[in-house]
């Protein structure tokens, strides 16, 4: 994964369960860029994050929530678990509607939607954008 160091640790109180699913699962925790090393029974202490939560509050939200999926025992595969806290938290972390932006923003945003044709859809898998044609447009303002 894409991983952000940090230059102090971030001690993260999980369950005991959760700091000892941390440190056998540490190879799958790096994978989505977390660095992580147990502090006491039920301390991890983060040492790198990954770079897209880095500075934000899922930083440690999404590790708390992969702690609670590699510890959560049930049937649905491992990597299933991890990815679905990790859509939750993207879309948590999303810029939610009504949400004022700068210009900048708006155009880093509509430059990403233009390029990357996976940033038009939510983890969810809703669109983020509709196409619409100049007929529809008018209809909408009974100019048809």
């Amino acid at each position: 994964g894409n991983s952000q160091e940090l230059i102090t640790g971030i001690p993260v109180t999980v369950g005991t369960a959760e700091a000892a699913a941390a440190e056998s699962g540490n190879e799958l925790l790096r994978e989505y860029g977390y660095v992580c090393e147990s502090f006491g029974s039920d301390t991890v202490i983060l040492r790198a994050v990954p770079s897209a939560v880095a500075g934000t509050e899922q930083e440690t939200a999404l590790f708390v929530a992969l702690c609670e999926a590699l510890a959560e025992g049930s049937a649905v595969p491992l990597t299933e678990r991890c990815d679905r806290a990790v859509y939750t938290a993207a879309c948590k972390a999303a810029v939610k509607a009504n949400t004022p932006a700068g210009r900048e923003e708006d155009e880093a945003l509509v430059s990403e939607l233009l390029s990357n044709p996976g940033a038009r859809y939510c983890p969810h898998g809703r669109p983020v954008c509709i196409v619409m044609t100049k007929n529809e447009i008018e209809k909408q303002f009974g100019r048809v």
